[in-house]
This record gives C-alpha cells, structure tokens and sequence, in this order.
C-alpha cells in the first residue's frame, strides 16, 4: 500500500471484495452491493463494469 492513494487503496480493496463474492457465492448482485456497501446495485454494477470492463454478472459467468 506504500505509494498508492487513499481512494486507490479503497478502489482495490473493493474490488478484490467484489471479485471473491461475485465469484465465492451465488448471491445475487444487490445483495452482494449491499453487503459492500453500495446502497444502489445499479451503481455497484457500473462500478464493476468501469473497473473490469464487464458487470458482476458477466464476470461470474466468464471467470466462474
């Protein structure tokens, strides 16, 4: 963590956060935004989708 900005810090960790409930589970995606912290899924989906270029359902079905 040592260099990187505070929101850089937060981006990765919510992302790694994302990733392993997306994949770990069958949550379905609200959920798993709620569980986050995104009180919007259709923002958490978005999020997701500016950040590894597909939505969270998306993901799970290619790396799932």
């Amino acid at each position: 963590d040592h260099g990187e900005s505070v929101s850089k810090v937060i981006v990765r960790r919510v992302l790694n956060e994302s990733r392993l409930r997306v994949l770990a589970t069958y949550l379905p995606v609200h959920q798993i935004a709620q569980e986050i912290g995104f009180k919007d899924a259709f923002y958490f989906s978005r999020y997701i989708r500016k950040h590894l270029g597909q939505s969270p359902r998306a993901y799970r079905e290619i790396m799932g």
